[in-house]
């Protein structure tokens, strides 16, 4: 396929949203053909190749996810179609004991239903990422970082780019720069394509006496605020999803106050 290079900002990868996330692998989504592509990330997880140095990746434990039955009911009906596996239960049906860890929380939360999917779980996006850099760098990639694009332009039949003090040119031109992709082109003369940053927080508890299982994670859809076990503490977030400018995102503290509502709901 040819020579590849990778040009990166910052000093390593997964600085922005690839490394900053919550690390949860869900599988009932509304979008059939995104569900098709979390089934094929789920699998190639389970099942990496023998060449990753980091093959223990995902902790699968399921995953718990309230709210109206209809709603669950309509995401399992997506999941079924392309191959994954749920179980839903309505409150009054349910047998806290299935789900013992959980079972002080849901005795006092409010919901309508319950979607159990068992395979899903928690991403160690680290190794994942370093995964990735090892195979490309296994198969001619060649990565450099701290070597921001300031520039690029058509040339012949190809690009040039300018990037950390130098030059670059290639056949194929691909702009993954995320939340700065419009930047890029604007500054190189191309049109924008209109596309908006968004920034979501994350919070770490301090430490916890209460730990769920270290892969399952819970996602309260009808308050739209999730949480799972992060070490000895509890990573959270209260769902907002805000437009923000293309950096390193500023905390907006009225969003911890949201999130404490959302939790007591």
């Amino acid at each position: 396929i040819g020579d590849i290079l990778v040009l990166e900002k910052e000093p390593e990868a997964g600085r922005h949203a690839s490394g900053r996330n919550a690390c949860l692998l869900r599988q009932a989504v509304e979008s059939e053909e995104s569900a098709k592509l979390i089934q094929e990330t789920r699998r190639a997880l389970e099942n990496p190749p023998a060449d990753w140095p980091n093959r223990e990746v995902y902790r699968a434990e399921g995953s718990i996810m309230l709210g109206e039955h209809q709603h669950l009911k309509a995401l399992r009906k997506v999941l079924f179609r392309v191959g994954g596996k749920a179980e839903l239960f309505r409150r009054a049906e349910l047998n806290l004991d299935f789900f013992p860890h959980w079972r002080e929380i849901l005795a006092k939360a409010d919901f309508e239903a319950l979607l159990f999917s068992p395979e899903d779980g928690v991403v160690d996006v680290a190794g994942y990422l370093q995964n990735l850099i090892a195979g490309a760098e296994d198969h001619g990639v060649e990565f450099r970082f701290a070597c921001e694009t300031t520039n690029l332009r058509p040339e012949n039949q190809g690009w040039r780019v300018f990037a950390g003090g130098g030059e670059f040119s290639g056949r194929c031109l691909i702009n993954a720069t995320g939340a700065w992709a419009d930047r890029l082109a604007t500054i190189s003369g191309f049109k924008p394509r209109n596309l908006q940053p968004m920034r979501r927080h994350l919070f770490a508890s301090k430490k916890s006496s209460w730990h769920p299982p270290a892969g399952t994670y819970l996602w309260d859809l009808r308050h739209e605020c999730y949480f799972r076990r992060f070490g000895e503490n509890l990573l959270l977030c209260a769902g907002d999803e805000t437009p923000h400018s293309a950096s390193n995102p500023s905390v907006d503290p009225s969003v911890e106050t949201e999130l404490l509502k959302k939790l007591r709901q």
